[in-house]
């Protein structure tokens, strides 16, 4: 018996020393305050921007770097946050809410389809349009906007175009799934609808010949997927015979081809087969791409995994050279600049309509790509994108300024050669000499005096190179005086 109850207080003790388990601790979220919050690269405010977040987002902290916090945003983005603007409160007018995971189905009043876009508000870019009936879930609920995921899609929708209520007619359940392909008696490609009726938009314009995946049917209509494209076909153009493409429809192709247009501007890529469709991007002569479906008019083309509708006279298969009509092909180094001291974006379009690619602080180093004459297009770390030139310069910030310029003769006549003499000396420099009544007369750093600037005065600009800053003028000489010629006249009689 003594011999049992040692045993048992060995146990006892024993245990003692042994932890126990403790549960696993929840992820730290933290909610953005005081206005929109950049999510940087780095922590520092001179880290690259990824993207904003107003009030009310929620983030997931990772890791503590003093005043720093790394954390991932809703839409899976990861970077550092300034902890000053953040509060485990969870107050203020929530753009992505609490995680949810509800069912919900796209709904609108006038039966058109719905944008998912890449973050809670208009001037965010288009992801995709769903038709109404489309089930999303709701992977975190706001007040205007929900954090939805369809098929694996993850984006923003307005919360008013969002019920948990099924809408749009159903297809009918009897009817099994089948392969099916697009007809016409015609030959023209067939629409895709947001809804059974020709009142719905189009989602798209399919080639005769375009395989689909019937669902089900509802009166005249078909339910179908085409390319992993949901929506609702009239059944008369459908047909489980694959039809031959001749020359009167289009032709599903996979071949290689480029971009091309007649004024060298670059070229929307739209999400459906018409121009009222939204552009996922506008892309420079030149570029290459693969025709999926050919048609008269449009034609359906992946450039770069982006798969979207192109018109298809702005597509050759012969590689178009990329001269000055569509920017010149340069590849020089320059670096970002601005009057007020600040930031510069870099747009995936030649427009500031596009969405931001980034934003680049004064002094960052950009590759030119090609030169136009309002945007550039430039590559910035493994970034492609569009800046505006104007706020471009191959001069260095932060180099040597120019202090002055000045003229070895501030009196010139007819054949003198005047020359500039700039500060600090040896500077790289560009210059441009004109006269009094504006007009340019030489680019060298000396000129030599023309009889056309007789009564005129004289001065040159010069703008720095290189290492070198700065645009200094000088002061002007006075008019310019005709040579005289001596003669001695001898008086005979």
């Amino acid at each position: 018996m003594k011999r049992m109850v040692a045993i048992c207080l060995a146990l006892i003790l024993l245990a003692g020393l042994v932890p126990a388990p403790q549960a696993e601790a929840a992820p730290l979220t933290l909610t953005v305050k005081g206005g929109w919050l950049r999510l940087r690269e780095t922590a520092s405010f001179n880290g690259d921007t990824i993207s904003s977040y107003y009030t009310g987002t929620k983030v997931t902290v990772l890791d503590a770097l003093g005043a720093w916090y790394k954390v991932e945003a809703p839409d899976g983005r990861v970077g550092y946050m300034y902890g000053s603007y953040l509060s485990s409160s969870g107050t203020g007018s929530s753009s992505t809410g609490t995680s949810q995971n509800i069912t919900a189905y796209v709904t609108s009043k006038n039966g058109k389809g719905v944008r998912m876009r890449t973050g809670p508000g208009t001037s965010y870019g288009v992801v995709r349009q769903y038709s109404v009936g489309t089930k999303v879930t709701i992977l975190n609920a706001g007040t205007y906007w929900h954090y939805i995921s369809v098929g694996g899609q993850k984006g923003y929708m307005m919360a008013e175009y969002l019920t948990t209520k099924a809408v749009s007619p159903a297809p009918d359940a009897d009817v099994p799934e089948y392969t099916a392909y697009v007809t016409s008696g015609n030959g023209k490609s067939v629409n895709l609808r947001q809804g059974p009726s020709t009142s719905y938009g189009s989602k798209g314009s399919y080639a005769v010949g375009t395989q689909v995946t019937v669902h089900g049917a509802s009166g005249s209509w078909s339910y179908i997927t085409v390319n992993g494209v949901k929506g609702y076909m009239m059944s008369k153009y459908l047909t489980t015979t694959k039809p031959s493409t001749g020359s009167s429809g289009s032709t599903t192709t996979d071949y290689t081809a480029y971009v091309t247009s007649s004024n060298g501007k670059s070229v929307n890529l739209r999400s459906g087969a018409s121009t009222r469709y939204s552009s996922y991007g506008s892309y420079a002569v030149g570029t290459k791409l693969t025709v999926l479906d050919k048609g008269s008019t449009w034609s359906y083309v992946d450039i770069n995994g982006q798969k979207g509708y192109m018109m298809t006279k702005y597509i050759t298969t012969t590689k178009p050279s990329t001269g000055s009509s569509s920017g010149t092909a340069t590849n020089y180094t320059a670096y970002v600049t601005s009057s007020n001291g600040g930031g510069v974006y870099l747009r995936s379009g030649a427009s500031t309509a596009y969405s931001s690619i980034g934003f680049y602080g004064v002094g960052t180093q950009v590759t030119v790509l090609r030169h136009n004459n309002t945007w550039d297009y430039v590559r910035i770390g493994s970034r492609e994108g569009y800046m505006m030139n104007k706020f471009l310069t191959t001069s260095k910030p932060g180099g040597t300024k120019l202090t002055s310029v000045s003229i070895d003769d501030s009196t010139p006549t007819v054949g003198q050669t005047l020359t500039a003499g700039v500060q600090p000396t040896g500077a790289t420099a560009t210059y441009v000499w004109k006269r009094g009544d504006g007009t340019q007369v030489g680019t060298a750093k000396a000129y030599t005096v023309q009889p056309g600037d007789v009564g005129f005065a004289l001065w040159v600009e010069v703008t720095g190179t290189g290492e070198y800053n700065g645009t200094v003028t000088s002061s002007k000489t006075s008019a310019v005086q005709a040579n005289q010629l001596i003669t001695t006249v001898t008086d005979l009689h």
